[in-house]
């Protein structure tokens, strides 16, 4: 599984994973919650779901946020 990438990320990713050019242009426009999957030869864009209880426990976007005077 392979989030959305920065461009500046993107040629480390490609040699690291093997991963073609079409899969490696792809991955900057990847949403919040969209990955590549790479299953054997194949390739897959899949939408992350949760439900709400499931997202209250997986949000680690607060945990990385800096917090003044803290």
């Amino acid at each position: 599984m392979i989030y959305g990438q920065a461009t500046d990320q993107l040629d480390w990713t490609r040699d690291t994973l093997r991963l073609t050019g079409t899969e490696t242009e792809l991955l900057p426009a990847l949403d919040r919650g969209v990955a590549l999957w790479k299953v054997a030869q194949r390739s897959f864009i899949v939408r992350h779901r949760r439900s709400p209880a499931e997202e209250a426990l997986s949000n680690t976007d607060a945990r990385m946020t800096v917090h003044a005077g803290r």
